[in-house]
């Protein structure tokens, strides 16, 4: 439960669908937003959390599937956890991401931007407030201008707060911030991020910044929470060896990893059947010492995404 009182559930579903990672990348998001969601809302999993941004380019689709079962009775509103994010960097290619140019053109005022930006997230869904709305990124990863981002995130922030005061969101947090973020922000910050979403599995578990987000009262959510293919995690040979004593899956056994530390994971699949059996939360319980054993492969240190360390 956020610190508003508002529940997060503690598995959710992502939607963000991209073949590759680098310069290469391409964007599959708004392909596969229909199949995604009809297979979660089948899975009966309630409530059940869709992830999606602004930059997948996917919440018209989202919003469409999603509306076509709130009007067939299948799922309701309140069984639906929605959340999306805002202000990501511009990236050109995957497809031309370059709605953002307010997260670093001093030119722009970020806080008229960042507001109209969550207008248009909600418009796109259809499906009345946000449940949760996220600032995506600090900043630019290498970004040069630690005063200029500063400056910029507190203004999206402000957008935020604003937002939540109107009632355009039940919930308002951040993604990607390092503690360094974070306590830039506290110094302008009317309301406190309720959430810092996080890429978090096996081989970067980030437990200095999952703690410090939990002793401010933030919930950390978990993106690639199983690591996507880029590290194979799945196949690791600890993770198997666990599978293999809980006869279960080496996907539950992360799984499980992630809700015992008392973290939201957010893995996204195309296969219809795994986006089901990634909803449903784990009938066993990893000993400590299965999780002393994951604990240890956060030595290997490996992301998918760009180091937010990076971001000024």
């Amino acid at each position: 439960m956020l610190r508003n009182g508002v529940q997060v559930p503690q598995l959710g579903c992502g939607t963000a669908v991209f073949s590759d990672i680098g310069p290469e990348q391409k964007n599959n998001s708004a392909d596969f937003a229909a199949m995604i969601v009809e297979n979660a809302v089948e899975s009966g999993v309630r409530p059940l959390l869709i992830d999606t941004a602004h930059m997948y380019y996917n919440e018209k689709q989202l919003g469409q599937e999603l509306n076509k079962h709130l009007g067939n009775g299948s799922i309701a509103r309140e069984d639906l956890f929605v959340v999306s994010k805002i202000a990501h960097f511009n990236v050109d290619g995957i497809p031309p991401h370059t709605e953002c140019s307010y997260v670093e053109d001093e030119s722009l005022d970020a806080y008229t931007y960042a507001s109209a930006d969550i207008d248009r997230c909600i418009a796109r869904l259809g499906v009345g407030a946000l449940d949760l709305c996220l600032i995506h990124w600090p900043g630019r990863p290498g970004n040069t201008d630690e005063a200029a981002a500063i400056v910029k995130r507190a203004a999206i922030w402000r957008a935020l707060e604003d937002a939540y005061d109107a009632k355009k969101c039940r919930a308002i947090g951040v993604s990607n911030f390092t503690i360094k973020h974070l306590s830039a922000l506290d110094k302008t910050a009317r309301i406190q991020p309720m959430v810092n979403q996080l890429e978090i599995h096996p081989y970067l578990p980030q437990v200095e910044l999952a703690g410090n987000c939990r002793e401010r009262g933030m919930h950390v959510m978990a993106y690639c929470p199983l690591g996507s293919g880029v590290c194979s995690i799945l196949e690791d040979a600890t993770i198997a060896e666990i599978a293999n004593i809980h006869q279960t899956s080496p996907g539950a056994i992360v799984l499980a990893w992630h809700v015992q530390r008392g973290i939201t994971p957010v893995p996204k699949s195309t296969t219809p059947h795994r986006i089901k059996k990634n909803l449903t939360l784990p009938q066993f319980t990893l000993s400590a010492t299965d999780m002393r054993a994951i604990n240890l492969l956060g030595a290997k240190d490996i992301r998918v995404c760009p180091d937010i360390s990076t971001i000024l």
